[in-house]
């Protein structure tokens, strides 16, 4: 259980895993059989809450540089409703529920990513379950996942929900995380459950003759009639396999209802056509695009990768207003899958080794206020714009708003609409000058036309220096390698590497082998402060949390190791003081 738990904890949304710990805990609490005192309960939520806590330990190893990370960035603050609130589940999405989206033209579709949870299908059988679980609402289990599913979809509504707001303002952590459509999560797990337990009320109770067969058709028809006037009202909605299987399971239950077919048979049709149900809807999910699709690198992405001095690629508008969310207006079919692969946009780039000024929020170019710089370059006129791009080591503009040629029946980008900019900073250089500032101020000098970058670094903190007039240095070499950064340079005095890549915390510096300092520079990026001569420049990434970190996942480990051990020596040693029953003697071996 520890195992599982910690492999969702790492690899789930923090919102997903919060969730199933919440359901744990409500299931566990909830009044059920055999919890008649304090103790009864208590134990298993006791018993609960040692599990969370040790999978929890378990985790820390990532958890803990994630909560620092946090700390740093805009989400300390809690994310605004606007923000928070994006993918709410659509209304028109509740048909869904019955019927899957057919994915076979995912690619070429159109649809792009419109909404947060591409299939919100779980199968037809659990919607026939769900409503075939009305009829056992004296049941407690099934009576919890009803409410739960329920709940699920009332907050997977989000913004669509009238009161959904007040709950945002006034439930903690909610302002911490996105999308409300994950609350569909709940809805999913309770539909898993009410199947099986709706499945076994029906068989127990249908073979007992304390339920009529009629109640069972009635609700059958019901689903027919709701499906088909969903299937009416949307045509990407296909229902006759549906309707195939409502036919089915109702001619199952008739024969198993009038004796015809024990139970054994009928659960295992059942699971049959359950699982047939969701291999046919669901298939082409996983995967949505075939991997072929990103393993062909765009032709954008061989163009930029021929020249081998490090640099970044910006995909947007210079002249009207940037918004990497919107592509041209090219042929409806022309998806934002394929133009996010042919602009290479942020996320898509890094696919093919492209780095972008923005890329990942909060990694990029800053945390604490990763908006910051994207603010500025739209609040900004084109001229500025394309100073504040060729500053950022932009030497690439991939113009989203011109379309090059076509390949049979959709749009492709060629490398002539590829822009460079022939005047932006190199990724590393040395300077002899230097400015002390405030933050975030230093900005607007930075950006301005007067300053001069190459000749002047503006730093956040005070350092003593020698100033030249004759100061002369390059940047010899320049080697990336993961969470690594090495550097040869040589100058003529004493002076600065500027290096543009992000100041964040966690990354230290080497200089010709001993520990060194590393300055903000120009407010996002990195400074060390050298002396004449040749040098090698060595960064590394290694933050304080993860070795905070590893040290209570190691912990943790061994307490788990220690406390299984115990646990197991306590069990034998009851063995061997068991009593004989034939004599009353306490056994001296098992």
């Amino acid at each position: 259980a520890v195992f599982f738990l910690t492999c969702e904890v790492l690899a789930a949304c923090p919102e997903i895993s919060l969730m199933t710990v919440l359901l744990l805990f409500f299931y566990t609490a909830h009044p059920g059989a055999g919890k008649n005192t304090l103790k009864d309960w208590l134990h298993p939520v006791t018993a609960l809450a040692g599990l969370v806590m040790m999978s929890l330990g378990l985790s820390a190893l990532q958890l803990y540089p994630t909560f620092k990370m946090i700390q740093l960035s805009s989400r300390s603050g809690g994310l605004p409703f606007e923000v928070h609130s994006i993918w709410s589940m659509k209304f028109e999405s509740l048909p869904f529920i019955l019927m899957s989206h057919d994915f076979s033209d995912h690619l070429y579709g159109g649809r792009g990513s419109f909404q947060f949870l591409e299939s919100f299908y779980m199968g037809i059988f659990a919607v026939i379950f769900l409503c075939l679980g009305i009829l056992f609402l004296r049941n407690r289990s099934i009576r919890f996942w009803m409410v739960v599913f329920f709940v699920g979809i009332f907050f997977a509504l989000g913004s669509r929900n009238p009161v959904y707001h007040y709950f945002f303002n006034w439930l903690p952590l909610m302002n911490l995380f996105r999308y409300p459509e994950k609350f569909y999560y709940l809805s999913a797990f309770a539909l898993i459950f009410l199947t099986g337990f709706s499945m076994d009320a029906v068989t127990r109770e249908t073979i007992k003759k304390k339920i009529h067969f009629k109640p069972v058709i009635v609700v059958l028809l019901l689903v027919f009639a709701v499906v088909s006037l969903a299937a009416l009202n949307n045509s990407e909605l296909s229902p006759y396999l549906t309707f195939f299987l409502l036919l089915i399971f109702g001619l199952l239950y008739l024969m198993f209802y009038f004796e015809k077919l024990g139970e054994a048979k009928f659960k295992c049709l059942l699971l049959i056509l359950i699982l047939f149900d969701l291999i046919s809807h669901g298939y082409r999910i996983i995967p949505m695009i075939d991997k072929e699709f990103f393993e062909k690198e765009p032709a954008l992405a061989k163009e930029i990768k021929k020249d081998k001095d490090p640099s970044r690629v910006y995909t947007g508008r210079i002249q009207n207003r940037p918004n990497k969310f919107e592509f041209t207006n090219g042929p409806s079919y022309f998806s934002v899958t394929l133009a996010a692969k042919d602009y290479l946009s942020p996320f898509m780039g890094m696919i093919y080794g492209v780095e972008h000024p923005d890329s990942v929020p909060g990694v990029a170019l800053e945390l604490s206020d990763h908006r910051l710089w994207r603010e500025i370059l739209t609040r900004s006129d084109p001229e500025r714009r394309r100073r504040i791009l060729a500053r950022s080591n932009v030497k690439y503009w991939v113009d989203i708003d011109t379309l090059s040629s076509y390949r049979d029946d959709f749009p492709i980008i060629l490398p002539d609409r590829l822009k460079v900019f022939e005047d932006a900073l190199p990724r590393a250089f040395l300077v002899n000058k230097a400015r002390f500032g405030r933050e975030p101020q230093l900005l607007n000098t930075y950006y301005s036309e007067a300053f001069d970058p190459l000749e002047e670094v503006l730093l956040s903190e005070k350092v003593e220096w020698k100033e030249e007039e004759n100061f002369a240095g390059t940047v010899q070499d320049i080697q990336y390698s993961p969470n690594r950064v090495t550097l040869q340079t040589v100058q003529s005095g004493e002076g600065f590497l500027v290096l543009l890549d992000s100041y964040y915390p966690g990354w230290h510096v080497e200089v010709d082998g001993e520990e060194g300092h590393i300055l903000q520079a120009n407010h996002f990026f990195r400074a060390v402060q050298l002396a004449p001569g040749r040098h090698t420049i060595e960064f590394h990434y290694m933050p304080d949390s993860f070795k905070k970190g590893l040290a209570i996942t190691s912990a943790t480990f061994l307490l788990i190791i220690l406390g299984a051990v115990w646990a197991r020596r306590k069990k034998t040693n009851l063995l061997f003081k068991a009593p004989d029953l034939r004599t009353g003697n306490v056994n001296s071996k098992i």
